[in-house]
């Protein structure tokens, strides 16, 4: 009888307690999948607030631009400042997409694994890994 599982969260908290008994490849799987998407959860928050700071300094910068407050080598350095935090909010984006890739890369291992483990994943489970992560990979390296 296969094990019908209903989130990764599920899965991983029956393989620690031995309710199911799983290969060692699939359990580095799945403690990829829960590493990963701790990460990304952080950094989508930390992408948030670096992305928020940016916006403001950009309209700060048009501010004192339109009122003369800044010129000459102050003007210079005010845009460099936005350059390298518009680059540590590339870095931090692309970071979010490798290990968007690399969940999605785990999870397609586990269901090839499922069947040999006697496991069974919710259709909900599937759609939200196959098709809302591609979704959300695919539109967040494309902004």
């Amino acid at each position: 009888m296969k094990n019908q599982i209903k989130t990764i969260e599920e899965l991983n908290q029956k393989i620690n307690n031995n309710q199911i008994d799983v290969s060692p490849s699939m359990k580095e799987e799945i403690k990829s999948i829960m590493h990963y998407t701790l990460t990304i959860g952080k950094n989508l928050s930390k992408h948030e607030d670096l992305m928020n700071s940016h916006l403001n300094n950009i309209d700060q910068y048009k501010q004192d631009l339109l009122q003369n407050k800044i010129s000459g080598s102050n003007l210079d350095k005010q845009m460099m400042d936005i350059c390298n935090k518009h680059n540590h909010v590339d870095k931090v984006k692309r970071g979010i997409a490798f290990e968007m890739c690399n969940v999605q890369d785990s999870f397609d291992k586990i269901l090839q694994m499922a069947d040999t483990n006697h496991i069974e994943f919710s259709d909900r489970l599937v759609a939200e890994y196959q098709i809302k992560n591609q979704f959300t990979f695919s539109s967040f390296i494309s902004e």
